[in-house]
C-alpha cells in the first residue's frame, strides 16, 4: 500500500509548474461497471492549470450503487489546452484506487477528457468523462460541477 501512495503522489512532484493556478472543483455524476450503476457524491478534484503545460489533477469521491459504496482516488497528470476564448480541453491520464464497502481495495489506471467553459473571471463549468481499468473491472464516469481558484490571484 505504501508503494501505491506514492506512486498516486509521484505526479505532484514532478509536473507542477511553479506558476500554475490551483483550482478546486465540486461535482455530481453518475458511473458505470458490470451491471451496476451509482451516483457519484460528492466527487471533488484539486488540479493546477498552466496553458499548454502540463499540470496536475487530484480527485476524490464516493460513488453510491445499490448494496454497495465505493470510494474513490485518483492522481492524473493532465494536459491544460485552449480550445476557444472561454473553453478549455484538458485530457489526462493516472492511477487510482477504489475501497469497496470499507473492506476491498483495487488499484488502477485512468484516462479520461475533462471539459471547462469559464463563466466569470474565477469560475468554470467542469465536465469530465473517465474510463478507470481495475482488476476485473471498466468502469465509466460522467461528472458535472462548478470550478473555482483555491485562493485569489492576488493574495
Amino acid at each position: 500500500m505504501k508503494r501505491f501512495v506514492a506512486v498516486l503522489a509521484a505526479p505532484f512532484l514532478l509536473v507542477t509548474p511553479s506558476r500554475a493556478q490551483w483550482w478546486f472543483s465540486g461535482q455530481a455524476g453518475v458511473s458505470a461497471w458490470r451491471d451496476n450503476v451509482a451516483l457519484d457524491v460528492p466527487y471533488g478534484h484539486v488540479s493546477c492549470h498552466s496553458r499548454s503545460v502540463a499540470c496536475v489533477d487530484g480527485a476524490v469521491g464516493i460513488s453510491w450503487g445499490i448494496g454497495h459504496v465505493y470510494d474513490l482516488a485518483e492522481a492524473d497528470v493532465l494536459l491544460d489546452l485552449p480550445a476557444g476564448r472561454k473553453v478549455f480541453v484538458a485530457p489526462r491520464v493516472g492511477v487510482s484506487t477504489v475501497t469497496i464497502n470499507d473492506r476491498t481495495n483495487l488499484n488502477g489506471f485512468n484516462a479520461s477528457i475533462a471539459l471547462w467553459r469559464r463563466t466569470a473571471s474565477d469560475h468554470t463549468v467542469r465536465v469530465d468523462a473517465v474510463y478507470r481499468h481495475f482488476p476485473g473491472y471498466k468502469w465509466y464516469s460522467f461528472d458535472v460541477g462548478v470550478q473555482g481558484p483555491l485562493k485569489d490571484e492576488g493574495t
